[in-house]
């Protein structure tokens, strides 16, 4: 007879070669999450084998299945169809509502854990500090509003999947389309640029300072995991390469600044300026950047337009119906 040793908790359980992990954690009086009745079909029972797994049973064809649909890593195994011959140590992977809520939401949409090549843009806003808070003019306020709509309509008919935190707004591409994801987000941070310079006119205009965005782009694998609503994010060192990029324009006083490999998959495209040193204060690990002053050439073909695109005169008669009460 052979045992399972369960974490957390340090449970010793003795199981049987007839047995699988989950009838012998029920036995042993452990409430293991079986939410399909232990028949393969939501993996709530998962396990990660810690030790032994050189002692586990090979997998039926249902956990095969179910185990290449999300994706699963050797060492992870449905309780309900793994069988032992040796002592075994396992972890639980599901044991409150929050990991079922995680479980429910990868069954659903096949979402989970991958490594993925991903594009992440970061855009800070400058130079806003000195506006009114207290009084906002109608027409700052406008302003202001218009460039984060239209932030928000050139990220995502480039198709990034956009989070905003304060003054900062993060963009990765290759989640929604794979397709020139590079190119995708450096035509994006560019038409960015572009947005600002006009909205500054008008800004200039009411005697107020210019406001300013930095950018910053790195491209790379990245971890994607599932997220509430049938959403993913991207987390991992490309994404905090993209971020330390951005905010190294304040110390070379630069608008939009690209990695080397963001610089190299797009030579011929992006005009470059001036390159600098910078160090990674994870790794101490010297890595190049390089100034973007110009793009040329022809972006990529835009996604979501026909379900972007209204006719203006359409959005002035809904704007007059909203402002009426429907009337």
């Amino acid at each position: 007879m052979a045992q399972l040793k369960c974490l957390p908790g340090n449970q010793l359980v003795e199981i049987f070669p007839d047995q699988t992990m989950l009838e012998a954690l029920l036995s042993a009086h452990i409430d293991h999450t079986h939410a399909c009745g232990g028949n393969a079909q939501c993996s709530t029972c998962r396990v990660m084998i810690v030790e032994g797994v050189e002692n586990c049973s090979a997998p039926t064809g249902a956990e095969r299945s179910l185990a290449k649909r999300l994706n699963f890593p050797v060492h992870v195994r449905l309780a309900c169809q793994t069988k032992v011959t040796g002592d075994v140590s396992i972890w639980r992977m599901v044991i409150d509502s929050d990991d079922i809520d995680v479980v429910d939401s990868q069954v659903n949409t096949n979402l989970t854990e991958t490594q993925q090549f991903v594009s992440a843009l970061f855009i800070s806003v400058r130079g806003v500090s000195d506006f009114d808070e207290q009084n906002f003019p109608y027409d700052v306020v406008y302003i202001m509003s218009r460039y984060f709509f239209s932030l928000h309509k050139i990220l995502s008919e480039y198709g990034a999947e956009i989070s905003y935190a304060g003054n900062t707004t993060m963009a990765i591409f290759g989640m929604r389309t794979t397709d020139q994801v590079v190119a995708r987000s450096m035509w994006a941070g560019w038409q960015i640029l572009q947005l600002v310079e006009g909205l500054n006119v008008r800004l200039e205009q009411l005697n107020y300072a210019p406001f300013q965005v930095s950018l910053g782009i790195h491209c790379g694998n990245a971890l994607i995991l599932p997220a509430e609503q049938n959403k993913r994010v991207a987390f991992g060192e490309v994404i905090d390469r993209a971020n330390r990029i951005e905010a190294g324009n304040r110390k070379v006083n630069s608008k939009f600044l690209i990695s080397e490999p963001i610089a190299q998959g797009m030579a011929g495209v992006a005009v470059l300026g001036n390159s600098h040193t910078f160090i990674s204060t994870a790794k101490n690990q010297e890595y190049q950047v390089y100034e973007v002053i110009d793009m040329v050439g022809q972006p990529p073909m835009k996604i979501d337009r026909e379900m972007m695109e209204v006719s203006f005169s359409a959005k002035i008669l809904n704007f007059m119906k909203r402002l009426t009460g429907g009337k």
